[in-house]
């Protein structure tokens, strides 16, 4: 964290003037949690499309770097798609398939 110091900050183009960088920092103190969900009605579609995309890309890295692991509905949605391949290993989609479809 940088040293705060007591001196004022000019911040040009803006309403406030001089600012103490005490000040500054609760200004932009991160938010609660609850303090985003409260947010988020007051977003527009693009702004919530850029939040579930960020999500998603966050979770994405999580799962790929080991960080988490599946919570337990997610391993029994894979358990069960596993034992429906081991019946029958012909029953899915190639990739290319999937692709395909999505394209539609």
């Amino acid at each position: 964290m940088p040293e705060i110091t007591t001196k004022e900050v000019v911040c040009p183009g803006n309403n406030y003037g001089l600012l103490n960088p005490l000040r500054l920092r609760k200004m932009f103190t991160s938010v609660s949690k609850a303090e985003i969900l409260e947010q988020l009605p007051k977003l527009n579609s693009m702004e919530l499309r850029e939040i579930r995309d960020r999500i998603w890309q966050l979770e994405e890295e999580e799962l790929l770097s080991g960080r988490a692991e599946p919570g337990n509905e997610e391993k029994a949605l894979l358990d069960r798609e596993f034992e429906d391949f081991e019946r029958d290993p012909t029953s899915g989609s190639s990739w290319e398939e999937v692709k395909s479809r999505l394209k539609k």
